[in-house]
């Protein structure tokens, strides 16, 4: 929400995003576990079980940890910045 506020965007905008993504969102059973980041910080597996379980294309995230990854099982991590570069991008 911040780096939306940030680009101006109004608050009113970003809770309508919100429900929008929360309308479309895939839910997802939680059966997949991972150890990958075991070593560095493990509370960060989470999102990398979440995300191939559900096949995304992107991890969005401001996490170091997850960020210095760049994939896993072919999902692209990113920072909101960068994938609002690729969202306008999309729209052209």
């Amino acid at each position: 929400m911040i780096v939306l506020r940030r680009r101006g965007i109004s608050v009113t905008v970003v809770e309508e995003l919100i429900e929008i993504i929360s309308l479309i969102a895939l839910k997802i059973p939680g059966v997949y576990e991972t150890t990958m980041l075991d070593d560095i910080d493990p509370n960060d597996n989470m999102f990398i079980a979440a995300a191939y379980e559900a096949k995304s294309d992107f991890i969005i995230s401001l996490d170091s940890d997850l960020l210095n990854l760049k994939y896993s099982h072919g999902t692209q991590i990113i920072t909101p910045a960068a994938f609002l570069e690729y969202l306008g991008e999309q729209c052209q």
